[in-house]
C-alpha cells in the first residue's frame, strides 16, 4: 500500500471537550484552541463537527503556542454522514440528531475531509469555480481519510479527474507529478495514470516525439453520452457528475482546439497510434491541410512516395491517419495566437480531422489498391469510423420511462423549443442543403446539441502547493 495512506489513528467524542494535545506530542494539555469560521456543508444539519489540526511541526513547537492546534467547526446532515461511512454511523448512532451535537475529530485535514463532505453531499459542482478551489493536497488528505473513515474511494473518482483536467501539467513539478500518478492508481483514474508516466519518463530524459502535446498536455475529463445528453434536454432528469458515462475533452482543451471529434476515444486512438516520423511531408503552414476536400489522398501518396525513398516500411490505414493527425495538430499549434481562441481556426481544424475519411469512394479505392499491392489482412485497411469504440446503447436517445413523471405537455413543450431551435438552424445556416425540412427528431436534437456545445469560460491558474 502507497506510503501517502497512512494516517494516525483517532477518535470520535460525541462530547464537547475543553483541552486538546496532538498525538504523540510531548508538551501537556493547553487552553481550547482558537476556532475557525464555520464551515457550512449543510446549514440546517446536525451534528456540528469540530476539527483539531495539528501541524506536522507541532512536536516542536512552544508548549504556549496557540498554533499548535486549529479548531474547525464544520455543520453537516449527520444522516448522511452515516450513509456514507461506517466510522461516523458508529460514532454518531448514539446521538440525538433532533437536537445540536458535537462531534470532535482530532488530527485530520480539514481540506480532505470537507471534500468529502461536499460530495456527500452533493454541494460540490461540476463548475469552474468548485474545481479551482481544490488542490493537489486535498485530493492527496482525502485519500488517506477514505481508510480511516472507510470512505468509498469511488465516489470521488469523479471529481479527481474532472479536477485533474482543469491542471496544467507544465506547472506541475516533478515531485508532484509522483503524487499525482499515485492519485490516479488510487481513483482508479488510467487515462491519467497513463499521462503522467509518460510526463514523468520525460522528465527524467525519456523521448516521445511522436506522441503530441494536445494528448499529453491535456487529461479527458468524464462527461456525459449522447443518451444522458438527450435526458438532459428532454428534462427527463438531471445526470449527476457521479453517473457520467464517457470520457471527454477538458474545458482546458476546448479553450485550444474546440471539439475537434465528438468522441475522445477516436482522437486517444489516433493520438497512439505509433508511426515513423520520417514519413510526414513538409508543408508551410495549416492553411495547406484546407485547401481542398482531397488533401488527405494527396497526403496519403506523399507519405508512400517518402516511405518507398527512403525505404521504409509500407504505411498502414491506422498509422496514416494518426500521422495525419499529427500534422494537423502540428500545423495548428504553430498557426494560433497562445491565450487566445478562434472559432473559425477551431472549425477548420475539425473539418481536416474530418478529411480522413474523403472523398470516400477514392479514399476506399486507395486502400483496396495497398491491400492487393502489399498483401496485408483486411484489418490493416478496415476503415474506423468516428464512435467506433463508444457502446452502441450510450449513443441512442434517451425516452422516458412509462413510470416517468414528465407528461405528455411536458414533452409537448420540449419539441416546441426543439423546433425553435431547428428554426434558428435554418437561419443560421444558409449553406445547408434544402433538406433539413426532413432532418428526424433525433437528428435534430444531434444538430441542437452540436450547436449549444459552446467553448467554456476557463482561466488559466498556476498549480496548488
Amino acid at each position: 500500500m502507497a506510503s501517502w495512506f497512512s494516517t494516525t489513528t483517532t477518535s470520535l467524542i460525541p462530547l464537547p471537550v475543553t483541552q486538546h494535545l496532538c498525538s504523540k506530542s510531548r508538551h501537556p494539555p493547553f487552553s481550547a484552541p482558537p476556532e475557525a469560521p464555520h464551515h457550512e456543508i449543510d446549514p440546517s444539519g446536525n451534528p456540528l463537527i469540530k476539527v483539531h489540526t495539528c501541524p506536522q511541526n507541532a512536536p516542536d513547537m512552544d508548549a504556549s503556542s496557540s498554533e499548535i492546534v486549529k479548531l474547525t467547526p464544520v455543520r453537516v446532515s449527520g444522516n448522511i454522514l452515516m450513509e456514507n461511512s461506517a466510522s461516523f454511523h458508529h460514532a454518531t448512532k448514539a446521538l440525538d440528531l433532533t437536537n445540536h451535537q458535537v462531534v470532535d475529530q482530532h488530527e485530520d485535514m480539514v481540506e480532505g475531509l470537507e471534500l468529502w463532505l461536499k460530495v456527500f453531499h452533493g454541494t460540490l459542482k461540476n463548475e469552474h469555480r468548485h474545481l479551482s478551489v481544490l488542490t493537489l493536497q486535498s485530493f492527496w488528505d482525502a485519500a488517506g481519510l477514505s481508510q480511516k473513515y472507510v470512505f468509498d474511494l469511488k465516489k470521488l473518482s469523479v471529481w479527481f479527474a474532472l479536477w485533474l483536467g482543469e491542471q496544467d501539467p507544465q506547472t506541475i513539478d516533478t515531485g508532484e507529478m509522483e503524487k499525482v500518478r499515485e492519485l490516479c492508481t488510487a481513483f482508479d483514474h488510467a487515462k491519467g495514470f497513463e499521462i503522467f508516466t509518460l510526463l514523468l519518463a520525460e522528465r527524467h530524459g525519456a523521448q516521445h516525439p511522436g506522441i503530441h502535446p494536445a494528448f499529453k498536455m491535456f487529461p479527458p475529463v468524464p462527461t456525459m453520452s449522447y443518451r444522458q445528453s438527450t435526458r438532459c434536454i428532454l428534462t427527463i432528469g438531471d445526470v449527476e457528475p457521479g453517473d457520467y458515462e464517457k470520457w471527454g475533452f477538458s474545458n482546458r482543451f476546448l479553450a485550444v482546439y474546440g471539439e475537434v471529434m465528438e468522441h475522445y476515444s477516436d482522437f486517444e486512438r489516433l493520438m497512439k497510434t505509433s508511426f515513423d516520423l520520417g514519413i510526414l511531408p513538409s508543408y508551410k503552414n495549416f492553411k495547406v491541410l484546407t485547401q481542398s476536400s482531397s488533401t488527405f489522398l494527396r497526403f496519403c501518396r506523399a507519405v508512400d512516395n517518402k516511405a518507398s525513398l527512403h525505404n521504409l516500411p509500407t504505411v498502414t490505414r491506422p498509422q496514416m491517419e494518426a500521422a495525419w493527425t499529427f500534422l494537423a495538430f502540428n500545423l495548428f499549434d504553430k498557426m494560433r495566437v497562445p491565450g487566445h481562441f478562434s472559432e473559425r481556426a477551431a472549425a477548420e481544424l475539425k473539418d481536416v480531422m474530418r478529411m480522413r475519411f474523403l472523398p470516400d469512394q477514392k479514399i476506399e479505392r486507395y486502400w483496396r489498391e495497398r491491400q492487393e499491392k502489399a498483401g496485408w489482412d483486411a484489418q490493416l485497411i478496415q476503415k474506423m469510423p468516428d464512435g467506433c469504440a463508444e457502446p452502441p446503447e450510450q449513443q441512442t436517445m434517451a425516452e422516458p420511462d412509462e413510470d416517468d413523471e414528465m407528461g405528455e405537455e411536458a414533452k409537448d413543450k420540449n419539441m416546441r423549443v426543439l423546433n425553435l431551435g431547428m428554426n434558428d438552424i435554418e437561419v443560421d445556416d444558409e449553406d445547408d442543403d434544402d433538406d433539413d425540412d426532413d432532418m428526424t427528431r433525433e437528428e435534430a436534437i444531434r444538430r441542437l446539441l452540436s450547436l449549444e456545445k459552446s467553448r467554456p469560460e476557463w482561466v488559466p491558474q498556476q498549480h496548488p502547493k
